[in-house]
């Protein structure tokens, strides 16, 4: 009867340690929320390395996430997905506040015109989420969290004279990440604001690099975009 009690001592224990890889920052957060807690997530530091002169709309993300192919193989070892409700807002809603804070501090726009219909002269941000996903990974030496962004961002021109915008910037942020085989690895949430904070830092970069956000300078042709990086 001990080893009885012993085995569900065990298991509870290997479940409350499987739900703090999940939250395990749930005691000293605010929210679990990656717009609203600066243990999760902080806006990247880039600043705009010359004026810029054009206001934008950012519309709402178009969470596209359903569509993505499913995988072609299945996970070596078993994997607990976090799900969504888990977050105290959609993934959508913290992801556009979270666009949009990156945007104005950044100084790559020169003001989010939340005007609707957009002005003719206002560029149209219109991000995509094709892919978000976290998971707590069970191995035989302990467990990991491994976490996969697909972030689209596409900015079209002032309408012309029959309202079409042309497409200036279409860029796709890809990123896989996980961490090392611990007893208790590094939450989910947490690995969700790593790649959505290297995400944003790219492309920042990137349209300040494009001057697409700059009236009176051409548009510059950027290099292919990296492949999508992995670390574990």
């Amino acid at each position: 009867m001990g080893g009885g009690i012993g085995s569900r001592r065990v298991a509870a224990f290997a479940a409350l340690s499987s739900w703090l890889a999940f939250a395990g920052c749930a005691s000293q957060r605010d929210a679990l929320d990656l717009a609203h807690n600066d243990k999760l997530y902080r806006t990247p530091r880039y600043q705009a390395r010359l004026p810029v002169d054009r206001a934008v709309f950012v519309a709402p993300i178009a969470d596209e996430r359903d569509k993505r192919a499913a995988d072609a193989a299945a996970p070596m070892w078993p994997q607990r997905p976090m799900a969504d409700e888990l977050w105290d807002r959609s993934i959508p809603e913290m992801l556009d506040d979270v666009l949009r804070d990156a945007l104005r501090e950044s100084g790559v726009v020169a003001r989010i015109d939340d005007t609707v219909p957009p002005a003719d002269e206002t560029l149209l941000v219109t991000p995509r989420l094709h892919d978000l996903r976290g998971f707590l990974e069970e191995q035989p030496a302990g467990r990991c969290t491994l976490a996969t962004l697909s972030l689209q961002i596409v900015v079209l021109g002032p309408a012309d004279a029959a309202g079409v915008r042309k497409v200036l910037f279409d860029r796709s942020y890809d990123q896989s990440t996980g961490t090392q085989v611990a007893r208790m690895p590094m939450p989910v949430p947490e690995l969700y604001g790593r790649i959505v904070h290297d995400a944003l830092a790219r492309a920042l970069l990137e349209l300040d690099r494009s001057n697409v956000t700059r009236s009176g300078l051409p548009l510059v042709e950027l290099d292919a975009a990296p492949a999508a990086g992995k670390a574990k």
